[in-house]
Parts: structure tokens; sequence; C-alpha cells
């Protein structure tokens, strides 16, 4: 009997009583959300640990004797008594910070709200020749820092949110540590042998550069070369948009062609509106937005934008391979049969397809040539890709082929390079 009921000593405080829970709602009050979660969902556990130790103790009664189940009883006991009211306080104070974040989250989005509806009005006093640009610009200075700050203001008290209630349903995760950044972009390998030289540990590994980078401030820097095609994001804008990267004066504006279909979107090009970019060069993929400072129309028809504030990048390697579900159509043999593109890169792709009984002689195998129709989530225009089977899967008439793509032109890859870009970020 000495291992069906583990001491529980470590979870019992010194005090009891109205002082001990006066202590734990002091502390709860001046803890940290994270702190607050990770204990509400300890006291949680033990409390449901205890619980069930009281269960088993009444179903082995009769197998101990009185004076040890006494005791025992008494602990369990006394110990629920003592940290139910602790939990029922710390819940308590979750909820109150919960609702104190939801009315700190509606006073951010009030005032973003505010600061946007501003600027619009600004923008068309400018527009009709009321305000002069200088006045305008003037007047963003003022307004863009408050702007972020309300932005950012809204996604932290966001996250406290959803981190207080994830704690409520006992979901509480350790957020991870911060590691240094050279240390964590080093390649790491645990099993690979100790220095010949007396054990001593392997020379230095070469840092490797991040996949991913977030630059800001004096650190972005659009290095695209004029001519590169961006492809853009509107608000209101349903459609593909491109234009054309023209230059830019770092740290001060850039400057594009006036975006394509010109009509459809000629009534968003007003001063203040922000438009996202994304463009691939030399194998690297640039993310940025800016808001607009001026629509030319004479004598030639440009865009000057704000420079950005933000930039990410993201190296692009042929061999970067995402998960998804594209339905396609796999042509073989004069056949056309539905099918379900599983995963891709630009170098190849895995299909999912199941034949009926009757369609066996349409079943390719390894180093056969097919071709596959798709288009891609977020693009109107469909694609068709060449390919050989390189490895078969199958079960029954259920079959995966993977399938290394050729014959890939320029802008058909650039475009599954995209894909995948957005869909592993």
């Amino acid at each position: 009997m000495k291992t069906f009921f583990r001491p529980i000593s470590g979870l019992f405080g010194k005090k009891s009583g109205d002082d001990s829970q006066r202590d734990e709602e002091k502390k709860d009050s001046s803890m940290d959300d994270h702190t607050l979660a990770k204990n509400h969902c300890k006291l949680f556990n033990a409390l449901q640990d205890v619980q069930s130790k009281l269960e088993k103790l009444e179903s082995a009664k009769d197998k101990i004797s009185e004076e040890r189940f006494s005791s025992l009883h008494k602990q369990y006991s006394d110990f629920i008594n003592q940290k139910e009211p602790v939990l029922v306080q710390v819940r308590h104070e979750i909820d109150q910070r919960i609702s104190s974040y939801v009315n700190g989250k509606k006073e951010a989005a009030q005032r973003f709200t505010e600061i946007k509806k501003n600027i619009a009005e600004e923008a068309k006093l400018l527009e009709a020749g009321v305000i002069s640009k200088d006045e305008y610009l003037e007047k963003l200075k003022t307004w863009k820092p408050e702007e972020k700050e309300c932005a950012e203001a809204y996604k932290s008290v966001k996250k406290k949110i959803e981190l207080l209630k994830d704690a409520k349903e006992n979901r509480y995760v350790e957020p991870e540590p911060e590691e240094d950044e050279e240390e964590s972009a080093a390649p790491r390998d645990e099993e690979s042998p100790k220095d010949d030289n007396n054990g001593s540990q392997p020379p230095k590994q070469i840092v490797q550069k991040p996949k991913e980078q977030v630059l800001f401030g004096k650190e972005v820097d659009i290095a695209v070369a004029p001519g590169t095609k961006l492809d853009i994001k509107i608000e209101g804008i349903a459609i593909p948009v491109t234009a054309i990267f023209v230059g830019t004066e770092r740290y001060e504006y850039i400057q594009i062609t006036p975006p394509s279909p010109y009509n459809t979107v000629k009534g968003k090009l007003f001063p203040g509106n922000i438009i996202e970019f994304q463009t691939i060069f030399k194998g690297k993929l640039y993310l940025f937005e800016a808001g607009i400072i001026e629509h030319i129309t004479k004598p030639v028809r440009a865009v000057i934008l704000d420079f950005p504030e933000k930039l990410t990048t993201k190296e692009i390697r042929s061999s970067d391979r995402v998960s998804c579900m594209i339905p396609s159509t796999l042509f073989f043999r004069g056949k056309g049969k539905e099918c379900i593109i599983n995963d891709i890169s630009p170098l190849g792709c895995g299909v999912d397809v199941t034949y009926e009984p009757s369609e066996k002689n349409y079943i390719a195998r390894t180093n056969d040539t097919v071709k596959i129709e798709c288009c891609f989530p977020g693009d109107q225009e469909c694609y068709t890709l060449n390919g050989i089977i390189r490895n078969v899967k199958k079960k029954q008439l259920h079959l995966i082929y993977g399938i290394q793509l050729t014959e890939v032109d320029d802008e058909v890859k650039k475009v599954i390079i995209q894909y995948v870009s957005r869909a592993g970020s």
C-alpha cells in the first residue's frame, strides 16, 4: 500500500483559513498574466489529483487501518477545503483581467478607427486642394506613430485575452525562452561525435543566416531592381493587381507605375491609402506595405509612396515544399482524372488519386509522363504542369504519385514559389 497513496505535503501551505486566502488574493492581483495562468492550471490539476486520491481512498477503505484511513482522509479533505476557495479567487482575478483587457481592446480599436478616419479626411482635403502637401504630411507625422501604437496595443491585449481564456480551460502553454539570435540560428547536432583532441568540443559551427528576416526603420532596404514586377493587395479590390517598381529614395519614398488594371484601382490611389506589396527578386521574397503620398497623372502617370517602416524578407529555395490541398486534373494517356495536389515545391509535387475499377488502364507507373492542370488559391489563372512520375504509393485503387516537374517556364515557377512562400509563412 505504500505506492498507492502518494504524499501531497508539498502542495500544502503552512497557513490556513482566512489569512492564507487573503495572502493568495494579494499575490493574484500582483502577478503577471503568465504566472497567474500557470498558477491556475497548477492549482486546478492539484485539486483534480487530490480529488482522485480521495475517491481511491474511499475504495480502499476496507484494505487499510481505520487510523490510516482517517489520517489520509483528513489530509486530502483539508487540502480541498483550503485550495478550492483559492482557485475561485484566481478565476475571479482572471475574469477581472479579461474584462479590463476587452475594454482596452475596444478603446484601441476605436482610436485606431478615428485616426484612420482623420487621415482619410485630410487626404480628401489634399486632393481637393484645400490644404498643401506639406500640411498633409505634417498631420501624418502626428497621427502615424499613434496609429502604430494603437495597432500594437490592440494586438497585445488580444494575446493577453487569449492567454487567460486558455488558462481558464486548463490549456496553459509555457512560453518558450528567448534564445540568443546567433545561437538559435546555428545548426544543432546533439549526436555529433566529439573531437579526438582529448574529448574537447568540435570547432565552432558557422552561423547560418535565418531563412526569414524582419527589418525595421533604418534597416529597411528595398534591394529590388527597377522594372521588377510587384504583386499588390489593395483593400476592397478582389482581383489580382500588379505594378512595376520604378525606384526609391531610401528612407524618403518609393515610386511605382500606376497599378494595373488602372481603371479598376484608380479610385483607391488617394493619399494615405495603404498598399501591400509582394515580389521576388534574386531568390528572395520581399513583403512590405506603404502609404500613398501622391498619385501623379501629368505629365506622366506614377504613384509615390512612403518609404516602408517594416520589411519582411524570406530566402526562397527550389527545394522548399509545403503541404496543401489543391483540386487539380491529372492527364495520362489522353484521359483527365480529378486529383488533389497534397504537397508542392518548385521542383515537384505529390498527387493523390483514386481510380474506378474500369480505369485501371489509365493508372500511371514510374517514369511515365503526365500533365497536371491546376489553379492555385488566390490566383484566377489556371496553369499546366508537365512532369515525370518518380515514385508511386499504391493501396488498391488509391495512389499517391511523386512527380518531378519538367519544362517549367519562369512565370509558372514564380507562381509556385509565391504560393509556397505564402503557404509556408
